[in-house]
């Protein structure tokens, strides 16, 4: 089911809460989640594609990140890390 939440600065945001691409927005296409302004009325459909996750560093919801987490995620983004220097 596509679920809405109205945002704090006024937006609202849309998404499946079952891992489902949504249909429509302007331009007109397949999302993972929208934001529009609330004024604009969007309503979005659940399409049939499931959202493919590829996160491989996924873990359990109880495990606490590592450097080496923060550090891969930092480097996926494109941040360069010289890791030579220490806090």
């Amino acid at each position: 089911m596509v679920k809405y939440e109205t945002l704090a600065n006024g937006f609202v945001k849309a998404y499946s809460d079952a891992g489902y691409y949504i249909h429509g927005g302007t331009p007109e296409g397949d999302y993972v989640t929208a934001v529009d302004p609330a004024s604009a009325g969007r309503i979005y459909k659940e399409t049939a594609t499931k959202i493919e996750t590829t996160d491989e560093t996924a873990t359990d919801d109880d495990a606490e990140a590592t450097i080496e987490d923060y550090q891969n995620a930092l480097k996926y983004l494109g941040v360069n890390i010289d890791e030579k220097e220490t806090a």
